[in-house]
């Protein structure tokens, strides 16, 4: 019998830590968007919560923490 196994991918992708630095290295790289897009992506995290403006924030797929005395 199989072993239940928890290892899973949400985007059903599964891959290497080489290829994610690569398509990292592009995605900033301006490789993926242009440079109009590129700014309105890395522009787009706001605040979860309003009321706390330097707690978690997110926008078009980046989310920032901010852990111990590091303001975002």
């Amino acid at each position: 019998m199989a072993e239940p196994v928890a290892y899973f991918a949400a985007g059903r992708v599964i891959s290497t830590a080489d290829d994610l630095a690569t398509w990292m290295r592009a995605l900033v790289g301006g490789q993926i968007f242009n440079a109009d897009y590129k700014r309105q992506w890395l522009d787009s995290p706001e605040a979860e919560d309003p009321s706390k403006p330097e707690g978690q924030k997110y926008g078009y797929g980046i989310s920032l923490i901010a852990f111990g005395l590091n303001k975002i």
